[in-house]
Formats: structure tokens, C-alpha cells, sequence
């Protein structure tokens, strides 16, 4: 029986922090592995890559989604009450009605809305002086989503980046 390699910092937390979603990948490489054992949060931490792995997370009888995921990342990356959080029969309708939007056709117009959004601000970076592309990027991910659902404008309230949109 081998063991599994393990990551050598007595914790990797803030490796995490700074590398997001490379952090895995990218000791997985290093290590020559799928899986690896880290600490985060001081916390005994098994990450994993691949099919099987993402095999593994869907086996409803393994994991539960609700409550995983504490409420600051609900509030900046998934949205509270979001389809990552469900489980069961509310977690399979939600995701059904995502991905029946999710044709080629439809992420192809989507991509081609970005870059018309994109285009369309050159200009005024071009003439402003400073972009600071973190508002940017958000204020045109917030355009493009509401023309590709069909609106004709983001309300007043979503002007900023997509988490502080409000119904």
C-alpha cells in the first residue's frame, strides 16, 4: 500500500488564498499526482483532480452540498441559496434549468456579447486616463449576462460587479 503524497508547508492556506484555482493543478504536477494531502486552515485537506474526482463529488451519497460552503463564499462567488448549495431533487432541478440554457449556440452568443461589451469601452479607457480593470471587468460581465438573458439594461442597483446585484 503507498501512501499519498503530501504538500510539505505545515499549511497552505495563504498559498491558496494567493493562487486560487491553480493552487490544486499545480501541486498535483508538482507532486506527479492526482491527490495529495495539504493542510488549510491548519486543517487536514485531501485535494483531488481529474474525472474520477469530479465523479466522486457528484455521488450524492458521499457529500452534501448544504452548508458546505460557509456564508462569505455564498455571499462573493456562488450567490446564497445558489444550486452549489442544494442537494437532492432542488439541487437537480436548479442545475437542469441552467444547463438547458447552456446550448453551443447560446454560449457562443455569449462570448460574442463580451467581446461587443469589451470593444464598446476602449474608448473610454482610452480617453480616462487609469483603468482599474477589476470595476471594469465586472461592470461589463454585468452587461453582457443582462443583454444574454434579454434585458435591455442592468438596473441602477447592478452597475457595480455582479455580487451586489439585488432583486
Amino acid at each position: 500500500m503507498s501512501t499519498m503524497p503530501s504538500d510539505r508547508s505545515p499549511d497552505s492556506t495563504l498559498a491558496f488564498l494567493r493562487e486560487g484555482y491553480r493552487f490544486v493543478g499545480d501541486r498535483c504536477d508538482r507532486l506527479g499526482t492526482d491527490v495529495f494531502q495539504s493542510r488549510l486552515l491548519l486543517e487536514p485537506t485531501i485535494c483531488l483532480r481529474g474525472r474520477e474526482a469530479a465523479e466522486l463529488f457528484y455521488d450524492e451519497e458521499r457529500f452534501v452540498r448544504r452548508g458546505a460552503m460557509p456564508m462569505r463564499g455564498q455571499r462573493t462567488l456562488t450567490g446564497v441559496g445558489g444550486v452549489q448549495g442544494l442537494d437532492g431533487q432542488a439541487h437537480r432541478v436548479r442545475k437542469a434549468m441552467f444547463m438547458s440554457i447552456m446550448t453551443p449556440d447560446a454560449i457562443r452568443r455569449l462570448g460574442e456579447i463580451f467581446d461587443e461589451q469589451w470593444r464598446a469601452r476602449i474608448p473610454v479607457w482610452a480617453g480616462n486616463g487609469p483603468v482599474v480593470l477589476y470595476d471594469e471587468v465586472g461592470r461589463i460581465l454585468t452587461r453582457t449576462v443582462w443583454a444574454w438573458a434579454g434585458c435591455r439594461r442592468p438596473r441602477p442597483t447592478c452597475r457595480a460587479a455582479p455580487p451586489r446585484c439585488t432583486r
